[in-house]
């Protein structure tokens, strides 16, 4: 377990100038005492686990409160704890019931790109999102792709995939592009491309070059999952553009039934004109 701060058992006193080469003794710049290494962090991993265990009691009584305090601390003296990065995430997520993450059920490329202006649990949403780019941070590729198969499982965590900002934010926490994650926000990318031009609203050029880029970045790492997805955008393109192309066609022969009749009105009054003529001439 790695840790970058611990405990004087002295003084209780967190020690926060611990080094790769530290493997032995220290003494604590608070009280003077030395400090066995090895002996103390074997300590503090059995409180952390301790402090966790807890946390996990009393999130399963939805003591919502407590369990993230217990967490807290266990993040106060090691923020690489996977174990409470993750059970934080899911903590604030219970406890709020979804409304960290929403999506708009209707069809609007702004949408995907999470406004959240209007959302009073915000600063609670970038806690947990915070939680989660530091897990995905320090994991491995395995581990964070299984993150992400609990995250598509859960209730409230669904949502997350409606989500270009967070999926990105996600991204780019990895030493390396992940698969799962692009295959996951290029669909999104597809979407507000889809429902734009269905709007007939021009994308932004910064948002042209995301799709470009994801493009180009899954291609690389599995083009076989980029062929699938990009296969499925042109087909629903190609519908997008005959269904608009029927509007206009539809349009322009409403207009012209609209449009009157020009010759018929000057044959009309040509022959008003010709019986005047003969009535009183």
């Amino acid at each position: 377990m790695e840790l970058k701060t611990l405990r004087c058992p002295s003084c209780s006193a967190i020690v926060r100038n611990l080094t790769e080469n530290d493997t032995e003794f220290i003494n604590c710049e608070y009280c003077g005492s030395t400090i066995n290494i090895l002996e103390a962090k074997s300590e503090e991993s059995d409180n952390q686990n301790l402090l966790l265990d807890l946390a996990k009691v009393e999130f399963s009584h939805k003591n919502f409160d407590k369990a993230l305090s217990y967490v807290g601390k266990i993040l106060e003296d090691n923020n690489n704890n996977k174990d409470a990065l993750w059970l934080r995430f899911n903590i604030l997520l219970q406890k709020y019931e979804g409304e960290l993450f929403y999506s708009d059920s209707e069809n609007d490329y702004n949408s995907y790109f999470d406004d959240d202006s209007d959302n009073p649990y915000k600063k609670y949403k970038e806690k947990a999102i915070k939680s989660l780019v530091n897990l995905f941070r320090i994991s491995s590729d395995n581990e964070r792709n299984n993150f992400l198969r609990k995250l598509r499982k859960q209730e409230f965590s669904k949502a997350i995939f409606n989500s270009i900002t967070v999926l990105e934010k996600l991204n780019d926490a990895c030493s390396q592009t992940n698969s799962e994650i692009l295959s996951s926000v290029l669909p999104l990318y597809y979407r507000s491309d889809l429902d734009a031009r269905r709007k007939k609203i021009s994308l932004p050029d910064k948002i042209k070059n995301q799709i470009s880029q994801t493009e180009t970045n899954l291609k690389k790492i599995d083009s076989e999952s980029f062929s699938t997805l990009n296969s499925n955008y042109l087909s629903d393109l190609k519908t997008i553009e005959t269904e608009n192309l029927s509007k206009q066609t539809y349009s322009k022969d409403t207009n012209l039934k609209k449009t009157p009749n020009i010759t018929l009105y000057l044959l009309l009054a040509l022959l008003v004109l010709i019986i005047f003529l003969l009535l009183f001439i």
